[in-house]
């Protein structure tokens, strides 16, 4: 579709000068943070929701750089947040945000029954990873409004609006560090967590890295370690093409949705929509126009939950020539400011994987939904082309290390971002259980109340040392 100024890269969530090698670290006893963290009630700005939820927060100073055994005297602050344990604690379970570039120093918030029962015997810590949210100093790109996102124009302004020592510090190698700084400033021995989508990828190198240091980790919604970024991008376009389609036959059972069971039918359907925003014919009450990319950001965010899909299909109902949306549609357009969240990304994915690949396979989409841009691959407009630094992740398969632990991976059927597939084969090559979820989304763990999964969870997370086989949830 032409004159687009929406992305894929902008809106898909990207799981993503030595490379890492595999278990890099394993046997040895790498240097770890001895500060502690001072907890102390959390400033109003950082989230007002903590005052009445008993959460405290705290920061914690860890090296800019790490080179083996030697740490930079300049320093990178990182924001946590803590829901103390209800009865005894018998450690932390740190909540590792996906992203990159997603601030989950709220995540201690979570309210759910499996959360709960957590709570009963942990703390519960959320945290900002370094350059996101409240930690110190921040991803800043001070681009004009007229620039993408997720462009090279907008990689220049960050190289202009940031200091260059810091920009070559913000690898998911570094969050891999900082998460072990974290676990040893917490005083435990070994880490628990919880990690979504691209979290699972700093959990599964923390694994390769650290592994006489973890006693439990879940993971939701998993990256493939094995896969470069254009193979990546093309299963996520992909996912989000199945997760388009299993909404269709949705959308057109409801009966009253635009869309039609049909794949190519709901395409065009949709398509037509877009076409209508471009052309300046959806408003809002006050008479500014809806775009084409409000609609498709939208869309592209409800289909990571099969719990949105109500809303979506109602959402859709509303749109056409001349049509005016009303005030929850408009409020859901509002909240789709993730600018911010979308230039961390851009950095971090650019630290990790460098110069980005064109995708050859991408041909086979065309005429899907999938296909939205006359050319949606992210090589011909990288921002990473910019980058000044090498690549510092490299795509391989994880090889277990004899003194890591079972880890537990969790995924479902329908997952539009993170496939399903992703999970088979990490946790085949981590030697660990996989619980599969039947069903349409991306990460739910502990959020959604799904007792098949959530009960397992637990009791994994309370006694890691018992044995767990795979489970499949319906």
């Amino acid at each position: 579709m032409k004159n687009c100024t929406y992305s894929y890269i902008a809106t898909i969530l990207i799981i993503s000068s030595t490379a890492l090698l595999p278990g890099a670290y394993a046997g040895e006893s790498p240097p770890t943070a001895v500060r502690s963290i001072a907890w102390s009630e959390c400033p109003a700005d950082w989230f007002p929701e903590a005052a009445s939820q008993d959460v405290v927060c705290g920061t914690l100073d860890v090296p800019m750089q790490r080179y083996g055994n030697q740490r930079s005297r300049e320093s990178v602050r990182l924001a946590l947040s803590k829901l103390p344990a209800t009865g005894e604690a018998k450690g932390s379970v740190i909540l590792v945000a996906g992203g990159p570039g997603q601030s989950g120093l709220d995540f201690s918030l979570t309210q759910s029954d499996a959360m709960t029962r957590l709570r009963a015997s942990f703390d519960i810590i959320g945290y900002d990873p370094r350059g996101i949210g409240r930690s110190e100093p921040k991803i800043v790109c001070n681009t004009k409004p007229d620039v993408p996102s997720y462009s090279r124009q907008s990689m220049e302004a960050c190289l202009t609006s940031m200091d260059k020592a810091f920009l070559a510090e913000l690898s998911t190698l570094d969050a891999v560090d900082d998460l072990n700084d974290i676990r040893a400033a917490l005083g435990d021995e070994k880490i628990t967590l919880v990690a979504y989508s691209y979290g699972t990828m700093v959990a599964q190198l923390y694994a390769e890295r650290y592994p006489f240091y973890v006693r439990a980790m879940v993971l939701d919604g998993v990256v493939d370690l094995s896969e470069n970024y254009a193979t990546m991008f093309t299963n996520q376009l992909r996912g989000f093409n199945l997760s388009f389609y299993r909404f269709a036959q949705y959308c057109a059972n409801t009966g009253n949705c635009p869309l039609s069971a049909s794949p190519a039918d709901a395409t065009a359907t949709y398509r037509s929509i877009l076409a209508s925003a471009e052309r300046g014919d959806i408003l809002r009450s006050d008479g500014t126009t809806v775009t084409a990319a409000e609609i498709y950001t939208y869309t592209m965010s409800a289909l990571y939950s099969e719990a949105n899909w109500s809303e979506l299909a109602q959402f859709l109902s509303q749109l056409g020539d001349g049509s005016v949306i009303d005030e929850t549609a408009e409020e859901l357009m509002d909240s789709l400011g993730a600018e911010e969240a979308t230039k961390a990304q851009m950095v971090i994915t650019c630290a990790d994987y460098g110069r980005l690949s064109s995708t050859p396979a991408l041909p086979f989409l065309a005429g899907t939904f999938a296909a939205l841009e006359d050319d949606p691959d992210p090589s011909n407009d990288d921002p990473c082309s910019a980058w000044p630094f090498e690549a510092q992740f490299t795509p391989h398969i994880p090889r277990r290390d004899k003194s890591l632990p079972p880890l537990l991976f969790v995924s479902q059927t329908g997952d539009p971002t993170t496939p399903y597939g992703n999970a088979v084969k990490m946790s085949a090559a981590f030697e660990s259980p996989l619980i599969t979820r039947d069903g349409n989304g991306h990460s739910f763990v502990l959020i959604e109340d799904v007792p098949c999964v959530d009960d397992k969870v637990v009791d994994y997370i309370r006694y890691p040392n018992i044995p767990l086989g795979d489970l499949y949830c319906r």
